[in-house]
């Protein structure tokens, strides 16, 4: 399997009618999730998404997404009923979406930088440990960076293990290189352009490879 994350950043805005003949191409879940939708951008963005991740199961699997068995666990994390040993990430911000594929656990986080200072102080005060929050406050220069690494970082994390945004209060960015519940944790940053990225891989051994790179795909690979 390539070590690769997929980011796709659309050109423009698409509406949920230009999309809509895509829906046959996606698995039924999705397809039921787009028409219980009540937002035409929201359905736009689910097809979008679906459509992305089809094009990167094609890559990795040599398989259609519509023929893809999808599951959730008790705690929400979507996983392929049909193949157990592969686990995927999905996120999806301000006009982007990445998407990550491993035979380890693993979680993806994009995010758009456009908070003000106060704005992720503010969520940093709400949802980071004080070592972190410390960590922010006291940033002389790249104060906005540093809060989007750890933000990324957090997101994936709690999206490796399932878990939900109440949790990232109790998981702290510098305790990483310690095992956390018997499992050990590997993570990367990047940012590309105003959008910062997170990566989270588990495992139940210290020796975690992390060689991923990010490789940007249009609309036209997508089939748009």
């Amino acid at each position: 399997m390539n070590r690769k994350l997929y980011c796709l950043i659309p050109t423009r805005d698409y509406e949920y009618e230009e999309l809509e003949k895509f829906l046959p191409l996606l698995p039924k879940q999705r397809r039921d999730k787009v028409m219980v939708s009540k937002s035409d951008s929201r359905k736009a963005e689910l097809i979008l998404s679906g459509l992305f991740m089809g094009y990167c199961f094609k890559r990795e699997l040599g398989k259609n997404i519509a023929d893809l068995q999808f599951e959730r666990t008790a705690l929400g994390k979507p996983y392929l009923a049909n193949n157990t040993d592969i686990d995927f990430s999905l996120s999806h911000t301000k006009n982007a979406f990445v998407f990550a594929i491993s035979n380890l656990k693993i979680g993806v986080d994009i995010e758009y930088t456009d908070r003000v200072e106060k704005n992720f102080l503010a969520l940093a005060s709400r949802f980071f440990s004080k070592q972190e929050y410390d960590y922010i406050l006291n940033s002389k220069n790249s104060s906005g960076h540093n809060f989007y690494n750890i933000w990324t970082m957090k997101e994936a994390y709690i999206k490796a293990n399932g878990r939900s945004i109440q949790e990232l209060k109790k998981f702290n960015v510098f305790n990483v290189n310690k095992p956390q519940n018997g499992e050990f944790y590997k993570f990367r940053n990047w940012m590309l352009g105003e959008y910062a990225i997170g990566l989270c891989l588990k495992s139940k051994y210290s020796d975690i490879k992390d060689e991923y790179e990010i490789e940007v795909i249009s609309e036209k690979d997508i089939g748009l």
